[in-house]
């Protein structure tokens, strides 16, 4: 299917209140995107706020099939067809507000679907078939999109898929998400042909430049082209360190210094979500990769692959590759992308860091990431984590 989130923040508790986080003289970082508060929403299975509507201009409101009611002399979208204004309808609430009512109007199988993140496929354009059936059958409103068209084909083509989403029972908008697509550098599963998009160096040469103000000028540019072809999350950017030469992801990292790479990443971070303090009405939602060590893989092999599943600090180096994720926290980044590594005999602080993957790691994910760094955002797995291995996965060899 593709990737689970998992977001635990209760969006009744106020900012800032993660002691653990005050201590490493961190901002606690809250997530804003859609998907993510109907996540965390259920997860804390708060019940609606009955605080009175924001005093927020109207805005500019389009429709391909719900209706347009007026209410107290504003418009707004029928998006659940009753005719009437529904509190998730009414964008003068808090979006708190409106994701809590709305998942409290969702069935079990609603609320799941909002916790994956599918694949859109296609080749010149995304099969419809296999889309309706994961977005009506499913319920799935998140998708990757590896669809390397020109920017008119995918701005048509996320339209219409809109359009398909809002005739929906619910109408949520669907949130589209997708590698990397600016570079120059193209592999399969990793990134995306730029076609119509910027070319710009690989991160590996903007952290050469070194100038965190250029990387935060490339990624504003970059969130601008992406909310200009309907895209609103990427699946970026790395904060792994590239500490093993043989390592065949060196050239979408900015480096292999934890402070410098964590200064582009911040600056990334920022220019991709429209701001220093957090996503933006306008931002595009970052997913910063690969929690964490990844940069750090035995032999340089790629932990996607069985045989290179370990990676390994014989320099007792670990706490280097947390320092760039500070850099995404002190921005505000959205999410974060656990790796499939597995550290090797890790040790830390006491603890032996138990040997399964990052993505289903406890200490890491619980202790770590959500303890000492008060990161309440959503976690989403990296691609196929909860597959089998199969035999044929097993014997494979590079």
């Amino acid at each position: 299917m593709g990737k689970y989130s998992d977001a635990r923040r209760d969006p009744t508790a106020a900012p800032g209140n993660n002691a653990a986080a005050r201590r490493r003289g961190l901002r606690p970082v809250a997530t804003l995107t859609a998907g993510a508060l109907l996540a965390t929403i259920l997860a804390a299975g708060s019940a609606a706020s009955a605080a009175p509507p924001q005093k927020v201009r109207q805005p500019a409101l389009d429709s391909r099939s719900a209706e347009i009611i007026r209410v107290d002399g504003r418009s707004f979208r029928d998006l659940d067809g009753d005719g009437a204004l529904t509190p998730y309808e009414d964008w003068r609430l808090a979006p708190e507000e409106r994701a809590v009512d709305l998942v409290a109007r969702l069935s079990l199988e609603e609320k799941s679907g909002q916790l994956m993140h599918a694949s859109l496929s296609g080749q010149a354009t995304y099969d419809r078939t296999a889309f309706t059936r994961l977005l009506a059958e499913r319920h799935i409103t998140t998708f990757i999109s590896r669809l390397g068209a020109g920017a008119g084909t995918l701005a048509r083509e996320h339209n219409d898929l809109q359009s398909l989403a809002e005739e929906q029972p619910f109408g949520i908008p669907l949130k589209i998400s997708t590698d990397p697509r600016n570079g120059f550098t193209v592999t399969e599963g990793q990134t995306v042909s730029n076609g119509d998009f910027t070319a710009f160096p690989d991160p590996i040469g903007m952290g050469a430049v070194g100038d965190p103000e250029a990387t935060r000028a490339m990624a504003d540019i970059i969130r601008e082209e992406y909310r200009a072809v309907g895209i609103h999350e990427a699946l970026s950017p790395q904060a792994d360190l590239a500490t093993e030469p043989r390592w065949t992801r060196i050239n979408g990292t900015f480096g292999s210094t934890g402070e410098t790479v964590g200064e582009h990443v911040q600056a990334y971070v920022e220019g991709m979500q429209g701001g220093p303090d957090g996503l933006t009405p306008d931002g595009v939602a970052t997913v910063v990769k690969h929690w964490v060590g990844y940069g750090a893989q035995v032999d340089g092999y790629d932990s996607h692959y069985y045989y290179g599943r370990y990676a390994a600090f014989p320099g007792n180096n670990f706490e280097e590759h947390l320092t760039p994720y500070e850099g995404a926290f002190a921005a505000g980044a959205s999410g974060i992308m656990p790796t499939y590594s597995i550290l090797q005999d890790l040790q830390r602080d006491g603890t032996a860091v138990e040997q399964v993957g990052a993505n289903h790691n406890e200490y890491l994910l619980q202790d770590v990431l959500r303890g000492e760094y008060g990161f309440d955002g959503v976690i989403t797995s990296d691609w196929g984590i909860a597959n089998d291995c199969p035999a044929s996965c097993l014997a494979l060899r590079p």
